[in-house]
């Protein structure tokens, strides 16, 4: 279904930070993602942009050049396209280019058909005139995940590690399940009090991280209480676990998310992959 076009509506996070979401093919329910715009002064960090529409193109424009912005940065969080279909249209307007983790690289040159130079390493930290951004590598979401902090403002933008509205998915190969435990923690533990997520409203940083860390590792036990009982594969884990309340097109990520769990648990030692009938079945059993 196409997404429904609708007028940027930006929100004023902090002093120096602003939410702009666009509309986006993202997974449902969702169809907005948000850009951040981080300015001081004349200068001005962009985090993701997933837009394609000209006039939503022409908006941020001018968005930004009432902001009084002259020199531009940008960053994406991670290579997903929701995240980073409009950035190399706006780095040729302003003949930048796009700061991505190196892990993300591969992956965002095939989605976006763009050249190798194009995208660069992040560096460990920017100034912005007198502000200063810390950007960490904090894989999770994908190898190459990003979290931008903006610490005098007390913001940390988390891309699709916590989200504002739906729920957060991970998934091999290109997630992995402890790292984004990690991840969680990292947020709790960032000092920042607001989490900027890629999907949705503001979030309390803190309470948002440990609420959505205690959810997963609940699921965690559920799977494992199932798979204690009899082998199961993660046909049958799906449709124990979330059975006919799954909204539509989000069926392949659901099941990537369990194997994500099913891997952590593989790599702790507590289940083992017994193969069966062509597939694999997971179990508590010796």
């Amino acid at each position: 279904m196409p997404v429904q076009e609708s007028n940027p509506v930006p929100v004023r996070v902090s002093e120096h930070v602003w939410q702009v979401p666009f509309p986006t093919p993202t997974l449902p329910p969702l169809d907005h993602t948000n850009t951040y715009v981080i300015a001081t002064g004349d200068d001005c960090l962009l985090v993701d942009l997933g837009t394609t529409e000209e006039r939503h193109l022409s908006w941020l424009t001018q968005f930004l050049r009432n902001l009084g912005v002259q020199r531009l940065q940008i960053i994406a969080t991670h290579h997903h396209v929701d995240h980073t279909a409009g950035l190399p249209r706006l780095a040729a307007q302003w003949q930048v280019p796009i700061h991505l983790h190196p892990l993300d690289h591969p992956p965002a040159r095939q989605a976006l058909g763009v050249p190798p130079e194009l995208l660069q390493p992040t560096p460990a930290q920017l100034q912005l005139a007198e502000l200063s951004v810390i950007i960490r590598h904090q894989p999770g979401h994908t190898h190459g995940h990003l979290h931008v902090e903006v610490p005098a403002d007390g913001v940390i933008l988390v891309g699709d590690h916590l989200s504002g509205a739906g729920t957060v998915w991970i998934g091999p190969p290109d997630g992995h399940m402890d790292d984004y435990l990690t991840a969680l923690t990292a947020i709790a533990q960032s000092g920042c009090s607001v989490a900027g997520p890629g999907h949705g409203p503001t979030l309390d940083a803190r309470a948002a991280a440990l609420q959505t860390k205690e959810r997963r590792l609940r699921r965690e036990a559920e799977i494992l209480s199932l798979v204690s009982q009899r082998p199961l594969g993660i046909r049958e884990l799906r449709q124990r676990i979330y059975g006919d309340s799954l909204p539509a097109g989000v069926e392949r990520v659901a099941r990537r998310t369990l194997l994500a769990h099913v891997q952590r648990l593989l790599d702790a030692g507590k289940v083992r992959a017994v193969w069966q009938e062509g597939r694999f079945l997971y179990s508590t059993e010796p």
